[in-house]
C-alpha cells in the first residue's frame, strides 16, 4: 500500500484540535510518507506534492492554490493530546518549507531528465505560476503519535477520504476507523466538542446536530466506503452522548457510485458541477469563519448568497483558462523545439553530404595536388590549430573531416 496508508495513535485521533479540510490534507499527506514500523526522528522532512492533494479529492486545476492557502495557516495550529491525566499541547509542525516555481527555475538541472528539452526556459513554462512543493517537519511532541506504532492505533487508506471536503467529516471518519473492528462508537457530546475544538460554537445540541453531526455523517455516507447511522442519547432531560453504528458498503456499490459520478458533469437542477458547488461552499465557509458568524439563519443566507453570486467560480474559471493557455503554450514550445531539432538534423545531414562530396573530389586528385590542398588547409587554420592539425593528420589521414577543420577543407575544395 505504500504511501496510501495513514496511521495514527488513538490518542491523536481523539485529540483536541481544529484544522481546515486542506490543513488536514497537508497533515495526512505527510503522515502517509512516514515509513511504517521503522523509527524516525523529528529531523525528517516529508514532501507534499500537488498529486497528494489530488489523491485526497482536491481538483487538479486548483491543487496548488489550495496548498498555498493551507500552508500559510498550518504553522500556527496547535493540538492538545490527552494521555491519562496528562495533557500535551504542541504545534503540529516545527518547520514548513515551501519551494515555489522560482526555486524550480533556479534548480532546473535537477529536473532535466524528466523533460524532453530540459532547459531553464522550458521548465519555467512547464510549471504553473502558483507551483509549489511543500516539506513538513513534525514537532517532537507529535511525532511519536504518528510513527513507529505497535498498538492502540488507527489506520485507513488515503483514498477512503478522497471525496470528503468537510473538516468535520474527516475527523468523524477517523473516529469511526478507531472502532472498525466493532462497527460501534459511543462518545459523550462533551468529548466530541473537545475533540473538534468547538469552544463556544454550536452550544445548542440542535445546532451541533445540524452543522456538525449531520454534515459529517451525510458526507461520509455519500462519499466514503462506509455507511453510518447515529442517534443522540439523553441522560435525564439533556442529550449527553452520540452513538454511531457503521459498516462497510458493498464493494460494487462503492465502485459504481465513484465511477458513475463525474465531478465535472453539470447538474440539471442548478447547472453546476460537483466541483463548482464545492468551491462555492468552501468560499462561503471561509467568509463565515473570517467574520465569526454563529447565527444559523445568517449562515444560511450567506450560503444562498454565495450560490446566487457563484463565489469563487471566477477565480476557478480564471485558473482553468490559465491552465489551458499554459498547456497550449507548452505544446507550442514543444513543437517549436521539435522543429528546431529537425532543422538542425537536416542541416547536419546536408553538411555531411557536402563533406562527403568534397572528400570524394579530394581523393580523386593526384597525390601531389592532395598535398597542396592539405598544406593550404594548414596555412589557413588559426595558429592554435596548425600544430594540432599536423599531429592529427599523422594519426589519421582523414583528419580533415574533424569538425575544427571540415569547414575550411570544404571551402578549399570548392575552389578546385
Amino acid at each position: 500500500m505504500g504511501d496510501n496508508l495513514i496511521v495514527k495513535d488513538n490518542d491523536i485521533v481523539k485529540a483536541s484540535y481544529q484544522l481546515t479540510a486542506n490543513e488536514q490534507r497537508l497533515i495526512l499527506s505527510a503522515i502517509s510518507k512516514i515509513p511504517k514500523g521503522k523509527p524516525v526522528s523529528d529531523r525528517e522532512i516529508y514532501p507534499i506534492y500537488a498529486e497528494d492533494f489530488i489523491e485526497l479529492g482536491v481538483h487538479r486545476k486548483t491543487a496548488y492554490r489550495e496548498m498555498n492557502k493551507a500552508i500559510d495557516s498550518l504553522y500556527e495550529k496547535n493540538i492538545s493530546i490527552k494521555q491519562g491525566n496528562t495533557i500535551i499541547k504542541s504545534r503540529w509542525v516545527q518547520m514548513i518549507i515551501k519551494m515555489d516555481r522560482d526555486w524550480i527555475r533556479d534548480n532546473y538541472h535537477f529536473f532535466a531528465n524528466d523533460y524532453e528539452i530540459g532547459d531553464e526556459f522550458y521548465v519555467e513554462q512547464a510549471f504553473p505560476a502558483d507551483y509549489c512543493i511543500i516539506g513538513i517537519k513534525f514537532s517532537e511532541a507529535v511525532l511519536p503519535f504518528i510513527s513507529n506504532l505497535s498498538s492502540n492505533f488507527t489506520q485507513y487508506l488515503k483514498q477512503d477520504i478522497a471525496g470528503l471536503s468537510s473538516a468535520y467529516a474527516i475527523r468523524f471518519y477517523e473516529l469511526l476507523m478507531q472502532f472498525k473492528a466493532t462497527g460501534f462508537v459511543k462518545i459523550t457530546l462533551f468529548d466530541l466538542r473537545n475533540m473538534l475544538d468547538l469552544g463556544n460554537k454550536y452550544k445548542a445540541t440542535k445546532d451541533l446536530r445540524k452543522w456538525v453531526i449531520d454534515t459529517a455523517i451525510k458526507e461520509i455516507n455519500e462519499k466514503s466506503p462506509v455507511n453510518v447511522h447515529y442517534r443522540l442519547i439523553k441522560t435525564g432531560r439533556r442529550f449527553t452522548h452520540l452513538e454511531m453504528k457503521f459498516k462497510q458498503k458493498p464493494k460494487e456499490v462503492t465502485e459504481t457510485a465513484t465511477a458513475n459520478r463525474d465531478p465535472d458533469t453539470l447538474d440539471w437542477v442548478d447547472n453546476l458541477t460537483d466541483t463548482e458547488r464545492k468551491i462555492i461552499r468552501e468560499q462561503a465557509e471561509q467568509y463565515i469563519s473570517r467574520q465569526g458568524i454563529t447565527d444559523e439563519s445568517y449562515k444560511q443566507n450567506i450560503y444562498k448568497k454565495a450560490l446566487a453570486e457563484s463565489w469563487g467560480l471566477a477565480d476557478y474559471q480564471k485558473a482553468t483558462d490559465e491552465e489551458e493557455k499554459r498547456r497550449k503554450r507548452l505544446q507550442e514550445e514543444k513543437q517549436k523545439e521539435l522543429e528546431r531539432k529537425k532543422a538542425e538534423e537536416e542541416k547536419r545531414k546536408q553538411e555531411q553530404k557536402e563533406l562527403d562530396e568534397c572528400e570524394m573530389k579530394f581523393l580523386a586528385l593526384p597525390q601531389v595536388v592532395q598535398n597542396i590542398v592539405l598544406e593550404t588547409l594548414e596555412n589557413r587554420l588559426p595558429k592554435t590549430f596548425k600544430k594540432r592539425f599536423r599531429t592529427d593528420l599523422e594519426e589519421d589521414s582523414k583528419a580533415y573531416r574533424l569538425v575544427e577543420y571540415a569547414g575550411t577543407f570544404k571551402q578549399i575544395m570548392k575552389d578546385f
